[in-house]
């Protein structure tokens, strides 16, 4: 982003003197990372009856990048 922004901008310190390129980095960054967690977890979850009390339990596959949760 910064590449391509000194070269649009023809300034070399443009992404450094201005804030909104990391805002809208960020932003975009963010909006992938929730399209990527709304696409794992659109499969159904697996409800499991307990024969002895016949008790309800949901079971989700959790998924996380690197280590870190993608929803908390």
């Amino acid at each position: 982003m910064e590449l391509a922004l000194e070269v649009l901008m023809n300034n070399d310190l443009y992404y450094q003197e201005n804030l909104w390129p990391l805002s809208f980095a960020l932003a975009i960054a963010a909006g992938l990372l929730w399209l990527t967690d709304r696409k794992f977890s659109e499969k159904p979850a697996l409800v499991l009856i307990d024969k002895e009390t016949g008790e309800e339990v949901t079971v989700r596959k959790q998924h996380d990048f690197f280590f870190l949760k993608f929803t908390y």
